[in-house]
């Protein structure tokens, strides 16, 4: 029982991880920022220990490498974090054949295999979990509708059902509802509700709680409101809207449970976000102003203030790397080499000018 216990943890932290890639947890190239026909990549992370007989070369000096676990978050679209510590395949059309995790250098955690259809449709996956114990390995079978859809995902370890989610559509192909049963009797529900295509309803329901979070919309689909709340306690976040005649929102109105207001006001040049200030309404001394500059390269920079200081300044290059973090409490700049594809295959932290971590991208090609 404790096994099976331990496999339905895993299972959910699986799902709750991977999955921020979709309900099937393939990952393409395209969301990795990646050029050319890729076959595999291979990316670590590590810290620089100065050492004369260290086997990496930084600006003329030996380091020693010493295994590192933190992510980065070097990319400015957020939704494209990449992971490090990680190695993905990829077959000659590009389908996603695996992903192996690694706890640091070449020391695995575990990792996924896929199986695809003549039409390129995910049909099943192996999950296996590294344990001190032995291997969990988790087999997933994907069904779908004679639409294409993902209808169903079945999870087993030898042969013995752990987990079964499903999906259910509404006319216009929106996801309206997932279940997801366990062995062990868990059990979770979410719902969504659409008008058209704007969703009006998202509900969670899990053993422990129900969440609810309510849109409404204006004539040019644009969220007006919104309420995340527990149904049983009341709301916790009500946020207003408001746009100009071009549909961009300039104006949003933040109130949480105790009825504290902070009000955010947005500028717009060319179409563009240039600025930002929130202000509350219950606290004179809160204040935050974002300003966001674009070069005419492509890069960006991102500056933030209070009524006292800059809290934070990053800039971005072309590619949407970062290049710089800068705040009151540390400076730090990027430095990254490109192969021939454009892909970045290493960068350096400098930490107030001095090397200190670095990142490596093994990147094979067809």
């Amino acid at each position: 029982m404790k096994r099976l216990r331990n496999l339905i943890m895993f299972v959910i932290f699986m799902t709750n991880t991977v999955s921020l890639w979709g309900q099937i947890d393939t990952i393409s190239t395209k969301t990795l920022q990646l050029k050319g026909n890729i076959k595999q990549v291979q990316d670590y992370s590590y810290s620089l220990e100065p050492d004369k007989e260290g086997k990496k070369t930084v600006d003329s000096k030996k380091y020693e490498l010493i295994p590192l676990t933190e992510d980065w978050n070097i990319e400015r679209d957020k939704t494209k974090y990449s992971k490090t510590n990680i190695a993905y395949t990829f077959d000659r059309t590009g389908k996603n054949m695996s992903v192996t995790t690694y706890f640091t250098d070449r020391v695995p955690f575990g990792g996924m295999t896929f199986k695809y259809d003549k039409k390129g449709k995910v049909i099943g996956s192996k999950t296996i979990f590294t344990a001190d114990d032995g291997d969990l390995v988790v087999d997933k079978g994907y069904f779908y509708n004679e639409k294409g859809q993902l209808v169903k995902i079945d999870e087993n370890e030898g042969g013995e059902w752990l987990l079964t989610t499903t999906f259910k559509y509404d006319d216009l192909g929106n996801c309206i509802e997932k279940n997801k049963v366990a062995s062990l009797s868990v059990l979770e529900k979410d719902i969504q509700e659409y008008e058209e295509k704007n969703l009006i309803l998202e509900k969670k329901i899990r053993p422990e709680y129900v969440k609810e979070k309510h849109y409404r919309y204006n004539k040019a689909n644009k969220v007006t409101h919104s309420e995340e709340l527990y149904p049983d306690i009341g709301v916790f976040l009500r946020v207003e809207n408001e746009y100009d005649k071009e549909g961009y929102l300039v104006k949003s109105k933040f109130t949480n449970e105790d009825d504290q207001v902070t009000i955010c006001v947005y500028k717009y040049k060319k179409g563009k976000l240039v600025q930002s200030v929130c202000t509350a309404i219950d606290d004179p001394d809160f204040y935050m102003e974002t300003n966001l500059a674009y070069a005419s390269s492509g890069g960006e920079t991102e500056v933030i203030k209070t009524k006292t200081e800059t809290v934070s300044k990053k800039v971005f290059d072309k590619n949407g790397l970062l290049i710089l973090h800068r705040t009151p409490d540390f400076d730090h700049q990027y430095k990254y080499s490109f192969d021939k594809f454009g892909n970045w295959k290493e960068v350096v932290l400098y930490e107030n000018k001095v090397p200190s971590k670095i990142r490596t991208r093994k990147i094979e090609y067809y």
